[in-house]
């Protein structure tokens, strides 16, 4: 029967009976081997007493007792010192004294003794029994008998055997027996998952048999009734999630309804898209295992418990949304359950940070050259009799900082122009090998001027990818570009360029100031600067990683940063090549 539950009871019943079968089996065997091997001590120490009382420790007669013997017993006379004076199969002159061994030893105390031991000359394990041999009330001497151990064993045999056999046709017996009980049971248990696998899914028309007085029967009985209870009831609620989704199904805004139990009872298809739920895996489930937003399941109790409505904002796949919680009530006022409403925000709230910091980043950026500006050309109107090296040394700094508006300016469309959308830019095949070595000797001269080496490796076969190539320039040279500006002098920016399977990668590392821990999330950020000083001093503006970040985005790549306090940082630009662009694209 391939039935989980057959297997759960039957299995460890099987292990269980084999293993109480294995260990009775094992204990009466064992007992056996003690009872037969007391009986075997016992019959040598007879057979030994017997033998030393009929031959009266003569040589002439022992070759009958020995024929009479079974086949590798031996025997052994010895006098009353301990020295063999017979043996059935060594040379009594090889044997020495044998008074120290075992049952000799015994036999002295008690009167006879037996032992098993290894015998040396025999090559095989032996049980010896000895007797003390009596004349006239004086020890005379001893008789000692003999059977090899293999011999021993093989008489042990049979009971064995029969004990093994019993044990068997025990455990066969009681596994038969187990098995169909269990069968029975399994089968009437598989009927009632079976039914109730189908109550769940909306079927009611099948029901259990009820002849059972167990408590299958109480549990078949007790489904059944649910059965025809749950047809009309589902019936009805059907009707109102149809009616539910013909009122919702036009509406932009995703929504969720909830009962009292807090169990989604509908979601419509802008909902569904919103929580990435599919409608009939999300039906009747508890609305903490399809939202799985903590505020808004506290808001949904508030407003199941409470009846309290309420909204805030919620971040989900990377969109801001509104979301309205309000309580539903019947016709007595009372708590029916909620309704959760889903209203994109994100292009809004984006339009508004994006002029929100726009303004805020770019008047700060733009107020230290202005005013730098204003006040040389207020100076040089104040004073007209201002020596020429002074004015020019001033027009040379206006000229700087005019200089540095314009890159900032340029920056700005840049990022503009990069934070659009991915299909706006003519992407096509572009080899990217050329482009970053391009990139590499445009900033030669400017590693030069900061005292800053600069090493490229990359393969000599291109690595074609899908972008355009003005925007991969720009992404090269400010990788670059950052390295420079963030190594003392006398520094070092590597830049590799390899392939790992349907990938490009380059790598952007300099042995610079590093970036902190808590910074590593903000680096990419508009207009943050790791070290504003720094950044000042050589003319940054704070956007340069920002363009990087949406130039990466914009050609489906991946942007990682790796980098210690004190020791530098390590870009990795991941770009798919040629082929793999829209295949990677999930």
């Amino acid at each position: 029967m391939n039935s989980p539950l057959f297997r759960a009871l039957f299995l460890p019943l099987l292990v269980v009976g084999g293993l109480a079968t294995v260990i009775v089996a094992g204990a009466v065997s064992l007992a056996l081997d003690h009872a037969m091997d007391r009986r075997f001590q016992e019959r040598l120490e007879a057979e030994a007493l017997v033998l030393g009382a009929a031959l009266g420790m003569a040589r002439e007669p022992l070759s009958e007792g020995v024929d009479e013997l079974p086949a590798g017993a031996r025997i052994t006379l010895l006098d009353a010192g301990g020295r063999a004076v017979f043996d059935s199969s060594v040379d009594t002159a090889t044997l020495g004294n044998l008074a120290t061994r075992p049952e000799i030893l015994r036999s002295i105390s008690h009167g006879s003794g037996a032992a098993r031991r290894s015998d040396v000359r025999a090559g095989e394990t032996m049980l010896f029994a000895a007797r003390a041999v009596f004349r006239d009330g004086t020890r005379v001497g001893f008789a000692r008998i003999g059977y090899p151990n293999s011999l021993l064993e093989e008489q042990a045999d049979d009971p064995r055997r029969q004990i093994l056999g019993v044990a068997c046709a025990a455990l066969l017996s009681l596994i038969a027996l187990a098995g169909w009980i269990i069968w029975r049971h399994c089968e009437a248990v598989q009927d009632v998952v079976e039914v109730s696998a189908q109550l769940s899914g909306g079927e009611f028309h099948n029901r259990l048999p009820i002849d059972r007085d167990d408590e299958l029967g109480v549990l078949s009985r007790q489904l059944n009734l649910f059965a025809e209870h749950s047809s009309g009831q589902v019936e009805v609620e059907q009707q109102t999630s149809r009616r539910l989704a013909a009122i919702l199904a036009g509406l932009n805004e995703g929504v969720v309804a909830i009962d009292d139990e807090q169990r989604v009872v509908h979601l419509n298809n802008a909902a569904q898209q919103m929580l990435r739920e599919v409608e009939g895996d999300s039906l009747g489930q508890p609305v903490w295992e399809v939202v799985r937003i903590s505020e808004i399941i506290e808001a949904v109790d508030d407003a199941c418990s409470r009846q309290i409505a309420s909204s805030m904002q919620i971040d989900i796949m990377a969109r801001r949304y509104e979301v309205s919680v309000l309580a539903l009530r019947n016709g007595d006022l009372e708590g029916v359950g909620a309704i959760v409403v889903f209203q994109d925000v994100t292009d809004l709230l984006h339009l508004e940070q994006v002029r929100t910091e726009f303004v805020a980043n770019a008047s700060h950026e733009l107020k230290t050259p202005i005013a730098a500006i204003r006040g040389f050309v207020e100076t040089i109107i104040d004073d007209p009799e201002m020596p020429a090296d002074v004015q020019d040394r001033f027009l040379q700094r206006m000229r700087v900082q005019a200089a540095r508006i314009e890159n900032l300016v340029q920056e700005l469309i840049a990022l503009s122009r990069y934070d659009a959308a991915r299909q706006e830019l003519p992407l096509a095949p572009v080899d990217f090998s050329y482009v970053v070595r391009q990139a590499f000797q445009n900033k030669e001269e400017d590693a030069s001027d900061a005292s800053v080496t600069l090493h490229y490796e990359a393969p000599s076969r291109p690595l074609e990818v899908q972008g355009e190539t003005e925007a991969l320039a720009q992404l090269v040279m400010n990788l670059i570009d950052n390295g420079i500006k963030y190594v003392d002098a006398g520094g070092r920016v590597d830049v590799r360029l390899f392939n790992v399977g349907r990938h490009a990668v380059l790598e952007v590392e300099d042995n610079g100031i590093g970036v902190g821990q808590e910074e590593q999330e903000r680096i990419f950020e508009r207009f943050y600067r790791v070290d504003k000083a720094r950044s000042a001093e050589k003319g940054g503006t704070g956007l340069g990683l920002a363009i990087v970040k949406h130039i990466v985005h914009a050609h489906e790549g991946s942007l990682t940063l790796d980098s210690v306090l004190g020791k530098g940082s390590l870009f990795t630009v991941r770009l798919p090549l040629v082929g793999e662009s829209n295949g990677s694209k999930k």
